[in-house]
């Protein structure tokens, strides 16, 4: 990607459409039939939230509006242009919700369909983890550590349910030192509503990352071995798309 493009949309899609004029398996034209794509982008692409309340009486569209209020009020987005996803956590107490560029949503769909590719399912990688690993952490108080080269995301589970969600913008060399993320999510319990849960355990996913330093700062670490990987940011992205 040309580095004036770097982390913008155009780049994005510029080199979406390039990727995709490289693939083999062109469809077949007889039948009409499209490639089949399943994306799942990168988080830096989008806003996530953890929204408390009683939404056991609120209706579908309602859950949409707070949670469209909810991106453009606290980050000052325009309403029109984001596209915002959300799941409702068992109990009816807690919303996990999502917020992407309708821009770069529509902009995906249409480069893909000019490849004769027909995307199935298009999300980012957050949603995706929880999904995953939400066995795995069953922990009366405990918090997820989602650990990229960029980014460093804090969600806290309560009795199986995600209650809470914090980000940190990672820089070069953070990522590869532990000690080093173990004072940023300090930092980022001191400023969020998560100060509570510093004392149940850590489990750790993303990037593979020691967790010694953690176990001696909480009552525990775990690294969740199958959502490690010390393999590039796009090849885990494409494990979670599958």
């Amino acid at each position: 990607m040309d580095e004036a493009l770097r982390f913008t949309e155009p780049g994005a899609l510029e080199v979406l459409g390039r990727g995709l004029a490289s693939v083999t398996g062109a469809p077949d034209k007889q039948r009409g039939s499209p490639r089949r794509a399943f994306i799942v982008l990168d988080d830096a692409w989008a806003h996530h939230a953890i929204l408390r309340g009683d939404f056991r009486s609120v209706r579908t569209r309602e859950l949409g509006d707070i949670t469209l209020a909810y991106f453009a009020d606290t980050f000052g987005l325009d309403a029109g242009a984001i596209l915002t996803r959300w799941q409702l956590q068992r109990g009816g107490r807690a919303l996990f919700a999502s917020a992407m560029s309708r821009s770069l949503h529509d902009g995906i769909l249409e480069v893909s369909a000019a490849a004769h590719v027909d995307v199935k399912h298009l999300t980012v990688g957050l949603p995706e983890c929880l999904d995953q690993v939400r066995r795995g952490v069953d922990d009366h108080k405990a918090l997820l550590l989602v650990v990229t080269e960029t980014l460093l995301q804090v969600v806290a589970a309560d009795h199986g349910r995600w209650a809470a969600y914090d980000a940190q913008r990672l820089f070069a060399d953070d990522a590869a030192d532990a000690a080093r993320l173990v004072g940023i999510v300090d930092h980022v319990l001191e400023r969020s509503s998560m100060r509570q849960q510093e004392d149940g355990k850590v489990y750790l996913c993303g990037l593979a990352v020691d967790p010694a330093p953690f176990q001696e700062r909480f009552s525990g670490a775990l690294q969740l071995p199958a959502f490690a990987t010390a393999d590039p940011p796009a090849v885990r992205l494409m494990g979670l798309a599958q």
